[in-house]
């Protein structure tokens, strides 16, 4: 009787330590299209109220492209990002092309944020985004995660792009 408790206790371990596992697996694997619209990762956690040490900047390319980069200002790395181009009525508009290893398109709707791909700490990443049909001010937006506590929100870029 007491061997029959030990196998469905290790059973039920193992099965606990697989579940868990699965909701351990980290937040950078996983698709942030809920923040789409809040720009909120998530995480159970207030944004950061200060200023951010980071920047955006887009720069409009030959081909009417722009590359987007979000980068340091002080050296501080950071393990997440989210970025969105959005329009003066706040919707989204474009689709994100050609990005890094460290990044992925997401939908938002579809290709129209990218996100971090793993949790890599970067102090500079890019990514180019197409306007599309869109004509008109854009202005890109980010969410910059130093840590799992601490990130901030609508990070934007100082210029809107025409």
């Amino acid at each position: 009787m007491m061997e029959i408790n030990s196998r469905a206790l290790c059973r039920t371990v193992v099965l606990a330590m697989i579940a868990l596992f699965h909701l351990a697996e980290p937040f950078s694997r996983n698709d942030l299209t809920p923040a789409c619209d809040s720009m909120m990762p998530g995480h159970g956690f207030q944004p950061q109220s200060s200023l951010p040490p980071f920047q955006l900047v887009a720069n409009r390319d030959a081909d009417g492209k722009y590359t987007v980069t979000l980068s340091t200002l002080d050296g501080t790395k950071f393990e997440g990002f989210f970025i969105q181009a959005r329009n003066q009525n706040n919707a989204q508009v474009g689709a994100f092309q050609d990005v890094g290893p460290s990044a992925r398109i997401i939908g938002c709707p579809p290709g129209s944020a990218v996100q971090h791909d793993g949790k890599r700490k970067k102090t500079q990443v890019s990514a180019r985004w197409d306007p599309q049909t869109y004509h008109g001010p854009v202005q890109f937006r980010a969410t910059v995660v130093k840590s799992y506590k601490t990130f901030w929100i609508n990070l934007n870029n100082d210029q809107v792009v025409p």
